[in-house]
């Protein structure tokens, strides 16, 4: 459970998402991505996703951030085409 401070922090968050995905939801398609591209875009949204990915970065082991960075050179290798490595 989170500190009171940091709930009303989280539920701000939570809410300000909600709103975001809830206004563009009848948009069409192409309006649709471009309004996401554009919030995520945002600097202050930008530093909130590396500071939570860094926060589960940083309760990972050595050995899964080892498996992590592995599954994602292997992604990337077959959405070029080229042949993987194990």
């Amino acid at each position: 459970m989170l500190p009171p401070d940091e709930q009303d922090q989280a539920r701000r968050e939570f809410n300000e998402m909600w709103t975001f995905w809830e206004s563009i939801r009848q948009l069409p398609e192409t309006e649709r991505r471009a309004k996401i591209e554009e919030h995520f875009n945002r600097p202050d949204v930008e530093a909130r996703i590396e500071e939570q990915a860094a926060a589960r970065d940083s309760r990972r082991t050595p050995e899964q951030r080892e498996q992590r960075y592995r599954n994602y050179i292997r992604r990337k290798e077959q959405i070029k085409g080229a042949p993987t490595k194990s």
